[in-house]
């Protein structure tokens, strides 16, 4: 068993959260390495950012400073999804990943939405790895770079041992300029800045419980919301896809037949193709 002490973020007032987190990791039986760390809220210090983005920073922060050395830290949200395998494929992934130079290691992101050849290219991945895992062994991930791969998202991360003090560092500077950034923009700016060795797990461990709204109010609307957990879901090796592909093929017909011309069509078809369309993959050292 790899060390690691595992925290999932939970604002008090949100009590429906918490008890789906604590049921959901007793029954994977990681109720005692995997804690509940009180989310903070926003305050009127001066900051650029809104309260929820802002209390969403100063909770991560927290978290990191307060976690122990001796061990990786595991972050996550409380709108994440577990498989039921969760705890050995951990296991399993730290013992395989600590033989690679990484400082976070995202177990799940957003990638652009919007860049459809990554997207594309991310599930025929996702797939040639389910294709070469052996009937009833262990699923088959890859590891990217993270500049390549993340975009959005700090709800499934861990944070090597020994890294904790130098992304506190990052991230009381990110403070100290006013919280320019949220968190997760932030980390993208460390990886972009060579602050950070990062690297994203492909398919996703990690997925997103879409029946949860968001509680960053400040940041996106609802159908920013649905479309960027839905993404992070299509390229998550345990959630059923299945419903986005009928939601694709019924986009698709709708463009056809509702008059709006061609953009309309040739974005739907778009969005069919990252659920159906699987033409080009990635190289990457998979475990």
């Amino acid at each position: 068993m790899t060390a690691y002490q595992g925290y999932y973020i939970n604002l008090d007032s949100s009590t429906d959260r918490q008890a789906a987190m604590q049921a959901r990791l007793a029954q994977l039986g990681l109720a005692e390495r995997i804690s509940r760390f009180a989310a903070l809220r926003g305050d009127d210090r001066p900051a650029k950012l809104g309260r929820p983005a802002l209390g969403c920073y100063l909770s991560h922060q927290a978290l990191i400073a307060a976690a122990p050395r001796d061990r990786a830290t595991l972050v996550l949200e409380d709108d994440v999804s577990l498989p039921d395998d969760f705890a050995w494929q951990l296991d399993r992934l730290l013992e395989c990943a600590l033989q690679l130079p990484w400082d976070l290691l995202f177990l799940s992101c957003t990638p652009g939405f919007y860049d459809f050849q990554l997207v594309g290219e991310l599930l025929a991945l996702k797939h040639r790895l389910a294709g070469a895992a052996t009937a009833g062994g262990p699923r088959r991930f890859a590891l990217l770079e993270g500049e390549r791969v993340y975009r959005w998202g700090a709800f499934a991360y861990l944070v090597r041992a020994g890294a904790q003090d130098r992304l506190g560092a990052i991230l009381s500077r990110g403070a100290e300029l006013g919280f320019l950034l949220p968190v997760d923009d932030f980390y993208r700016y460390a990886m972009q800045q060579k602050l950070l060795a990062v690297q994203c797990l492909v398919p996703f461990m990690v997925g997103l419980n879409m029946a949860h709204p968001s509680t960053h109010t400040d940041r996106s609307d609802a159908a920013v919301h649905t479309i960027s957990h839905s993404m992070v879901n299509l390229l998550t090796e345990h959630v059923d896809v299945q419903p986005l592909s009928a939601q694709a093929h019924g986009v698709l017909g709708q463009a056809m037949h509702s008059g709006n011309g061609p953009e309309a069509l040739v974005i739907s078809q778009l969005v069919y193709q990252l659920v159906v369309g699987m033409e080009r993959a990635p190289g990457a050292p998979s475990v």
